[in-house]
């Protein structure tokens, strides 16, 4: 009562707890002999007294605090047993993600080293199949490329040949018209090599070629090549957002070797038509002549192969389209158009990348 001691336990001795502040539940307390004690304050009212009164009881903390050392021991210990187990998880997560990826670099080691020509993508986890599919997309288009250069290196050989056998000729000779003769074979020789060191050219994909604009100028130009039999050659209704994804020599190639081959055996006409199909490119070079037989349709495109005999035919000229449109991924396909024959050429056309 105002702060005085009414009464206390003997446990205390000659000591006595230090006061609580108004409002203190609980609080830390020093012992009679330093311990430390956890005292409890509550205030009590007794019947008939006129005044509250404060009673503090405390005990040993000792037991609790060794509760909580203990208690935070195994925290730490269980807290260091996760984190350890985390890690372990973790670097064999980290493991085993990577096993495709070890897999994809052993299998691109044996391509390089001759062993295999394509990635082997199974086992490689759906993750990684996409890459896979993508590099070996990229060594089909590299080995397009090889063989197209080697074919090109082989017809240009062939093309030469005949200029270098005039010119042995003409060294064998009398040599009395060898300036006319070395002019002629040099310039026919000239012709080949930039001929096909254009068609040896690898193919690039990231160039886009509107296909109206080089259809109408070709057919122009074969109208004037093939003007004395009258030939007619219409390039109209070719959509002008239509777009080649390639070099514009590339399809000026194909297409000249189309279009001139189709004026050689047409009668009144040629017509080239191209349209989106399926997301590709489909060119159609029809002629009105009389078409070819059954067994010449698969012959025609070979290497080499002449249908006719007129002077200045290399047989190639098909042979040529046939292996730009390949490095391209594409195709070309003759068939029978009743009347005349149909020259299809598929190419991948231009399209958006997301």
């Amino acid at each position: 009562r105002h702060g005085e001691v009414l009464l206390q336990s003997r446990s205390l001795w000659d000591e006595t707890l230090p006061a609580a502040a108004a409002g203190e539940a609980t609080r830390n307390l020093p012992g009679p002999l330093q311990q430390a004690l956890r005292a409890r304050v509550q205030e009590v009212r007794l019947p008939r007294a006129t005044e509250a009164y404060r009673v503090t009881v405390a005990t040993d903390r000792s037991a609790l605090d060794a509760d909580v050392a203990a208690f935070r021991q195994r925290t730490a210990l269980a807290l260091g047993v996760l984190v350890a187990v985390w890690l372990a998880v973790l670097a064999s997560q980290v493991q085993f993600g990577l096993r495709p990826l070890r897999r994809l670099a052993h299998q691109l080691e044996r391509v390089r080293h001759g062993q295999a020509q394509r990635i082997d993508t199974d086992g490689l986890g759906s993750e990684i199949v996409p890459l896979g599919d993508e590099l070996n997309a990229l060594l089909e288009h590299q080995q397009r490329m090889v063989a197209r250069a080697r074919t090109s290196a082989e017809d240009l050989a062939h093309a030469l040949k005949t200029p270098l056998s005039v010119l042995a000729a003409e060294a064998d000779g009398d040599g009395t018209d060898w300036r006319t003769t070395v002019r002629e074979q040099g310039a026919r020789m000239q012709a080949s090599v930039d001929r096909y060191l254009a068609v040896g050219l690898a193919a690039d994909h990231r160039q886009r070629t509107g296909v109206a604009p080089v259809a109408q100028a070709l057919c122009g130009l074969m109208a004037r090549v093939h003007g004395e039999r009258g030939v007619v050659f219409g390039a109209e209704g070719i959509d002008e957002a239509l777009q080649f994804a390639g070099a514009r020599a590339d399809l000026e190639e194909m297409l000249g070797n189309l279009l001139d081959n189709a004026g050689k055996w047409a009668r009144q006409q040629v017509s080239i038509s191209a349209a989106s199909d399926e997301g590709q490119l489909r060119i159609d070079v029809r002629d009105d002549g009389p078409g070819l037989a059954t067994d010449a349709l698969a012959q025609v495109t070979q290497r080499g192969v002449r249908l006719d005999e007129r002077e200045g035919s290399s047989g190639l000229g098909l042979a040529i389209v046939g292996d730009i449109a390949a490095s391209y991924g594409g195709r070309l396909v003759l068939e029978n158009a009743e009347p005349g024959l149909r020259a299809t050429v598929w190419l991948p056309a231009s399209r958006a990348i997301l």
